[in-house]
């Protein structure tokens, strides 16, 4: 019996060691979660040096969509990046019959869209080719980071029919040297914390956010960053866990910023939005 009385006693200290280990591992869950958002009211986006594709142990590959009527010189090159890279030679699907409804092809999944603004778009949107294109997608997905691609970007600004619906545009006649130089910019939007976001504020802007809504958001970015840091550089927790932790958390935010939920943004797409390299690799 005494052997018995033992193991029950040992079985009783472990639960109380796992209850004690839980609560405390929750009390610095708690603790970090204040501290970074106390520190987010205070701190610019500017001042976060964090590189976000670091953030998760298992990198996501930003998911590069190109539209382009001719072969397209620099698929290795940007594979080279950690880039996934999808390339369709025209917006809409070949048609099989006469009358058959033009489908386009979905960029749901797209981080970034290349688009060339000739021989693109043509069935769908005439003259405009391509422009058009790149408009309707940005009516569509107001967050993805849009390019067009072109032998002749000053043609671009006369005959864009929205204002801010490119984020760049990339010179069809660029050495291989000046595509890469510009694409690791790009990147940037993705990767520092400071240029993604002068990309989700530019966003906000065209979507008709004021400037109070904007700033509110600002305050909710940087306290994602400073949260992940903390929970991977403080409790040296991996990139499941603090993706996990991060989630949890999007709901509220949402109720908090209700705004956002009117531009059509749902809880994961916003931690995406935030920090693209949380979503699934």
């Amino acid at each position: 019996m005494a052997i018995f009385k033992v193991i029950y006693l040992m079985s009783q200290n472990i639960s109380k060691l796992k209850f004690m280990t839980n609560f405390l591992q929750k009390s610095k869950i708690c603790y970090y979660s204040k501290l970074a958002k106390f520190q987010a009211q205070k701190t610019y986006p500017d001042l976060l040096t964090t590189d976000l594709s670091q953030l998760i142990s298992k990198k996501r590959k930003l998911q590069v969509f190109i539209f382009d009527d001719q072969a397209f010189p620099w698929t290795s090159a940007l594979e080279s990046k950690n880039v996934e890279v999808h390339y369709y030679e025209d917006y809409t699907r070949p048609v099989s019959q006469t009358n058959e409804k033009l489908k386009s092809y979905s960029v749901a999944k797209a981080d970034i869209v290349i688009c060339d603004i000739h021989g693109v778009g043509t069935k769908r949107f005439h003259d405009m080719e391509g422009l058009g294109v790149l408009e309707e997608i940005r009516s569509n997905n107001p967050f993805l980071y849009l390019i067009a691609y072109t032998g002749d970007p000053g043609l671009i600004t006369t005959r864009k029919n929205k204002p801010d619906c490119i984020d760049k545009i990339f010179s069809r006649d660029w050495a291989i040297d000046d595509f890469l130089l510009n694409f690791d910019e790009v990147i940037n939007h993705f990767n520092k914390p400071k240029f993604r976001w002068a990309f989700i504020r530019k966003r906000l802007t065209y979507l008709g956010a004021t400037e109070k809504q904007i700033q509110e958001v600002q305050h909710k970015f940087v306290e994602k960053v400073l949260l992940c840091q903390k929970l991977q550089q403080k409790l040296q927790f991996d990139s499941n866990t603090t993706r996990e932790l991060v989630f949890s958390s999007s709901n509220s935010e949402l109720n908090s910023l209700p705004f956002l939920s009117d531009l059509g943004l749902k809880p994961i797409d916003l931690i995406g939005f935030f920090i693209p390299f949380l979503l699934e690799a």
